[in-house]
């Protein structure tokens, strides 16, 4: 979280974009076998983020686009390498920004 807060989201600030593409991938996640990184010396702990991770990150990210533009962001939904072990991780993502549908045309 410091990692996001310090670098993250200074970075964007200063971008100010126009629209925010938010690619969220789940090879992150506790328990996914992705999530650990193998060496001569064998496996290492990966990050291990939690549903409420992913949430708050996301939220931070949706904090940014509220201020440079407007708040409007497309959010990604991207895969790990094994099952999610719970929804709500997905769910995050989608709570950050209000959970609404996209707008329909006139």
């Amino acid at each position: 979280r410091n990692a996001i807060v310090s670098r993250l989201v200074p970075t964007l600030r200063a971008f100010n974009p126009e629209l925010v593409l938010l690619s969220t991938g789940f090879d992150a996640v506790a328990h996914d076998v992705g999530n650990a990184r193998s060496t001569n010396k064998g496996a290492l702990p990966g990050i291990d983020l939690t549903p409420e991770d992913y949430l708050w990150v996301t939220q931070e990210i949706q904090k940014v686009a509220d201020m440079c533009c407007s708040g409007r962001i497309v959010s990604v939904l991207e895969g790990g390498y094994g099952r999610l072990p719970d929804a709500g991780t997905v769910e995050g993502p989608g709570r950050a920004g209000g959970g609404d549908e996209a707008p329909r045309s006139p």
